[in-house]
């Protein structure tokens, strides 16, 4: 029988693995998103320049926080970097709903468009409060178990 301990050392290595991939599929992620209105993608408009800072601010913190990971991951300080990530990518989503850089062939694709990003805006919120309360258990848990 496996100890917990043995089980933490096998998914610690399969967790940094997830880390780097989640790193170069932000990399990737940002790149497209970088160069949407380059590639004239027909339904972008002017406006859409004006999120790059926000697209780029939130991959960068997700980024950042993954390569963290890397280096030091305990349970109560990966969900409080979710948390601060899960910020930065509600405020690129308010930020799309307010510019709404997009101008769809229909008024009633513009309307779906600005329901989803509503939608988006509010599970970012509840990811935010989960993320932060989950890491407010885990910090308590660990400094139960401190000397």
């Amino acid at each position: 029988m496996e100890s917990i301990t043995d089980k933490k050392a096998k998914s610690l290595p399969a967790r940094r693995l997830g880390y780097i991939i989640t790193i170069v599929v932000q990399f990737i992620c940002m790149y497209i998103m970088l160069h949407l209105y380059d590639w004239n993608v027909p339904f972008l408009t002017e406006e859409y320049d004006s999120l790059l800072w926000y697209i780029r601010a939130s991959f960068y913190a997700a980024i950042i926080a993954y390569a963290v990971f890397l280096l030091y991951d305990p349970k109560w300080f990966r969900h409080l970097l979710k948390a601060i990530t899960n910020i930065a990518f509600s405020l690129s989503a308010i930020m799309f709903y307010v510019v709404f850089p997009f101008n769809f062939p229909t008024e009633q694709l513009n309307r779906i468009v600005k329901i989803i990003l509503l939608v988006v805006m509010i599970l970012g919120l509840i990811s935010i409060l989960t993320e932060l309360v989950t890491a407010i258990r885990y910090a308590g848990k660990s400094s139960e178990s401190d000397p």
